[in-house]
């Protein structure tokens, strides 16, 4: 099969299985992508078949009409790459929203003074239970322990259980943003294969190798 075709093979999957396992603002996004792909890739890879099939042409007369026909197939992968580029952003910032606490307002000076003074009694705890402290404190969402702990000068805990405990927290009270950051990685991770398979598909179109 050629590549062409195993990227239009892909997308009717796309259409048929995959997204059954996705929430559904993941599933509208794909679709549409999908949607796209396969209306204006699948006349092209239909072209690619016959041109490979077809014993009118030699095979420099085909490398030819395979060469021109992946310059209809870039300006596709392009839009994938400027979509790719406009989710990756979104995840960056939905990680970085994922990545802090923000306490409740109060004069800066003071809760420095405080959380310095929280921290040189979380120094001297035994390290489980100051861990046990910090995954307490995320299943309970207290907002001003977990501030403390992670915006320490020096590392309380190290960065795998910090990252647990924030993880724990705002899948707890943060649940509209943790769903949007799972469904952009989801998303990402999609939309960078799909333009991996495109950029494939292309350099096949030019690389001439397996024509007759």
């Amino acid at each position: 099969m050629a590549v062409g075709q195993m990227f239009q093979a892909r997308l009717d999957q796309y259409l048929t299985q995959v997204h059954k396992k996705w929430a559904s603002p993941t599933v509208n996004v794909m679709n549409e992508t999908v949607g796209y792909l396969k209306q204006k890739t699948g006349p092209l890879a239909d072209r690619d078949a016959a041109i490979l099939s077809s014993p009118r042409w030699n095979r420099y007369e085909k490398e030819d009409q395979r060469t021109a026909l992946s310059r209809e197939v870039e300006p596709h992968g392009e839009k994938l790459r400027k979509q790719l580029q406009a989710e990756s952003e979104k995840l960056q910032r939905l990680k970085g929203m994922l990545n802090v606490v923000v306490p409740a307002p109060e004069n800066e000076t003071v809760r420095a003074i405080r959380e310095m003074e929280y921290r040189s009694v979380l120094r001297a705890m035994p390290e489980p239970q100051r861990v046990q402290t910090y995954l307490r404190a995320a299943e309970n969402g207290a907002v001003d322990t977990l501030h403390a702990f992670t915006t320490s000068p020096d590392a309380l805990l190290s960065d795998a259980l910090q990252r647990e405990g924030l993880d724990i927290f705002h899948q707890k009270y943060s649940p509209e943003t943790w769903a949007a950051h799972q469904q952009t990685e989801i998303i990402v991770e999609e939309l960078s294969s799909l333009l991996e398979h495109v950029g494939l598909w292309v350099a096949d179109l030019q690389s001439g190798q397996g024509l007759k």
